[in-house]
C-alpha cells in the first residue's frame, strides 16, 4: 500500500459523514495507516470491524487497532458480516470482481436507513503506468490490465441502485498522486499484484523515462466511487 494516506481516503470519509458511536464496516484498507486514518474519523464512541485478506496488512491492522474486529477475509457476493451503519470501501487494487459483488455485498451488511461509500480502481486505474509499460513494450502491460482494473462509475451506481440502494450518486473519479519515485509505485504494485520483481524495476524505469524524472511523480489515479444510502 502507499506510504500515505491516499488522496481519496478524505473525500470518502467526508462523503460517509460519520456520526457518533456508529458501527462501521471498513473494507479492505490494505494498511493500518488508512485503517487508523478511518478509526479517527469514526471516534472512540464508534465501533469499527474491518475486513482484509491479506494476512500481514490484517495484522498490522489489528496490532494498531486493538479495539477494532479484524477478520481475515474478502468481499464475496452476498457474503455479511453484520449490520452497520456505514459501510466504507476503498481497496487500492483488489481482484477484479463485477459491479454486482459489491453491490449485493453493500445491501447485505448495510442497515436500513445506513450509508455507504465504495470508491473501487476504474477500469484504468493509473493510465500513466499503463502507458509506461506500453511505451516499453513490456510483459506486464497485458497483466495489469487483465488483474488491476475495476468498473465504470456508472455501472457501479446502476448495480447499487438495483439492490435497493438509494440515492447512489458517482464522485469525482481523477487524482493527482504524489509517489517520492518511480519505483514507489512499482513497488506498491508488486506487493498489491504480485508483480514479478524484474518486470516490477523495468517499469519503474519505463515510467522515469516517460515523466522525465526519478523523484517527487505526479501520477493520475482514476477511481469509480459511489456514494448513497440504503
Amino acid at each position: 500500500m502507499l506510504s500515505h494516506e491516499p488522496p481519496w481516503l478524505p473525500r470518502a470519509l467526508q462523503a460517509l459523514d460519520l456520526r457518533r458511536g456508529e458501527r462501521l464496516l471498513l473494507c479492505l484498507p490494505g494498511s493500518d495507516e488508512v485503517a487508523v486514518a478511518v478509526r479517527t474519523a469514526l471516534g472512540r464512541n464508534g465501533s469499527l470491524t474491518v475486513i482484509e485478506p491479506r494476512r500481514a496488512a490484517a495484522d498490522a491492522i489489528a496490532r494498531a487497532l486493538p479495539d477494532a474486529t479484524v477478520a481475515l477475509a474478502d468481499v464475496q457476493q452476498g457474503f455479511r458480516v453484520g449490520s452497520f451503519d456505514a459501510v466504507l470501501a476503498l481497496p487500492f487494487a483488489p481482484p477484479p470482481r463485477e459491479a454486482a459483488v459489491w453491490a449485493e455485498f453493500i445491501a447485505a451488511n448495510l442497515r436500513p436507513g445506513g450509508r455507504f461509500v465504495v470508491d473501487l480502481p476504474a477500469p484504468v486505474p493509473m493510465p500513466d503506468v499503463l502507458e509506461a509499460a506500453r511505451d516499453a513494450r513490456l510483459p506486464c502491460a497485458d497483466f495489469l490490465a487483465q488483474h488491476w482494473t475495476g468498473p465504470d462509475a456508472d455501472e457501479l451506481a446502476a448495480s447499487l441502485r438495483s439492490q435497493g440502494l438509494r440515492r447512489a450518486e458517482t464522485l469525482l473519479g481523477t487524482h493527482l498522486v504524489l509517489f517520492a519515485s518511480p519505483f514507489e509505485i512499482t513497488d506498491v504494485l508488486a506487493a498489491e499484484l504480485r508483480l514479478p520483481a524484474d518486470q516490477a524495476f523495468e517499469l519503474g524505469s519505463s515510467i522515469a523515462r516517460r515523466a522525465h524524472a526519478t523523484a517527487d511523480l505526479e501520477l493520475r489515479a482514476m477511481r469509480s466511487a459511489v456514494v448513497g444510502m440504503r
